[in-house]
């Protein structure tokens, strides 16, 4: 692998950012860790200042393509003709070994239009597939229950798409085939990560559904990841022809090597040469699951940590997931609000909770009690009037806020 990594460093530095961030690097290096980490903030402010910056040539075929969601600023990716069509092939791989077979009609529940990926994605990855699948391009845009009503007229019998547009469409779906079998035999997820109690409710919606990810992979980099049978929800196997996976520690940027430590996740693409993608983060953490090897398997544990502040205090989307973790309450999905009224920041948890959870009003005064209390500040602020009370709102998944551009739900929504 080394000699075609030095090719890549050596093509790489055509473009501008690479030039820079390489100038201590000797021309020819024997290890990827003697390079150092690409960052997104200097990457896409490179970019932004001049698209040429990042290229290692003109871009006269092939697609632009931009990422649209949680953080904020799109992140736009050009690829070649030839980089797509590797791309839809590594596509079609992932979404059979995810589940789907010879002769399936594939509803296509992903984000199209206004430089969007994954409807694009799938589309060509199904095309490209060596078995025969029929495509059916619904998008995300339609709403659930007009969803679910052609997955009956078309007889639909798979669904990919994002959790946040599966889960609304199946809720629907259960009530129009009243008790009956009904076509519909497997979901494939991709862009969010996918809880167990999410997949309970789905499974409840459609007994003896097949779930499993149709691949990890993100606008700006591609498809590292793919699942098979032999991973669980968020676990996915490195495709080693394609991406080099590396986890740091995100505080010291130490190389981890060992299964069961998370640390943040580096790509290197193997196939970009346009606008390569070399020890990039990608913003997710992940730990090994197995030992070091060929396709080796990960666990995705959510995104780098990401943080909002409220009153005195700064905190992480994961530090209020981790009290709901540990008091066991069972959600398909959770949205924090934080809004300014009456010149008091406020907080509000919307838990869109689990087919067997019951959201009494008791349950909320115990998730709000467990938040104030391992929340640094958060109860001394509220005490002196600082910020308003922290508050839970249970709702259902059409409550939720999500990006305008992909629809996903996002994490945080702050209004302030």
């Amino acid at each position: 692998m080394i000699n075609s990594l030095n090719k890549l460093l050596a093509h790489a530095r055509r473009s501008d950012v690479y030039r820079h961030l390489y100038r201590d690097v000797p021309a020819t290096i024997t290890d990827i860790h003697q390079l150092p980490i690409l960052e997104q903030v200097s990457y896409w402010q490179a970019y932004r200042e001049a698209p040429e910056r990042v290229l290692c040539q003109e871009h006269n075929d092939g697609l632009i393509l931009s990422s649209g969601g949680t953080t904020g600023a799109p992140k736009r990716t050009h690829v070649t003709r030839t980089e797509w069509n590797n791309i839809a092939v590594a596509g079609a791989d992932a979404l059979l070994s995810g589940g789907l077979g010879a002769g399936d009609r594939v509803g296509n529940l992903c984000a199209a239009g206004d430089l969007s990926t994954s409807m694009l994605f799938i589309h060509a990855s199904l095309l490209a597939a060596p078995v025969p699948l029929m495509e059916l391009p619904l998008s995300y845009a339609m709403e659930p229950a007009a969803i679910a009503a052609k997955v009956m007229e078309l007889q639909i019998e798979a669904l990919v798409g994002t959790p946040s547009i599966l889960i609304p469409t199946l809720e629907v779906y259960a009530t129009l085939r009243q008790g009956a079998a009904g076509p519909l035999r497997k979901a494939l997820f991709l862009g969010e990560m996918l809880s167990e109690d999410q997949a309970r409710h789905m499974r409840h919606c459609a007994p003896g559904l097949h779930i499993r990810s149709a691949g990890h992979s993100m606008v700006d980099v591609g498809l590292v990841g793919m699942s098979d049978a032999t991973c669980s929800l968020g676990e996915h196997r490195e495709i080693s022809t394609c991406v080099k996976l590396e986890l740091v520690d995100p505080d010291t940027h130490e190389v981890i090597d060992e299964a069961g430590r998370p640390g943040e996740l580096l790509v290197t693409s193997l196939v970009r040469r346009l606008q390569p993608i070399i020890r990039y983060q990608v913003g997710d953490m992940a730990a090994w699951t197995e030992p070091p090897g060929a396709h080796r398997k990960y666990r995705l544990e959510g995104r780098a940590p990401s943080f909002w502040s409220l009153g005195n205090g700064s905190y992480s989307y994961h530090d209020v997931k981790a009290v709901l973790d540990r008091l066991g309450v069972r959600y398909v999905a959770l949205q924090l609000h934080l809004s300014n009224v009456d010149d008091r920041d406020h907080l509000q948890l919307k838990i869109v909770p689990s087919h067997d959870e019951q959201p009494t009003p008791a349950l909320a005064t115990t998730i709000v009690e467990q938040l104030v209390t391992e929340l640094k500040w958060v109860r001394g602020n509220i005490d002196s009037g600082f910020i308003g009370p922290v508050t839970v709102r249970w709702c259902s998944p059409a409550d939720m806020s999500l990006s305008a551009r992909v629809g996903k739900t996002l994490p945080v929504v702050d209004t302030r």
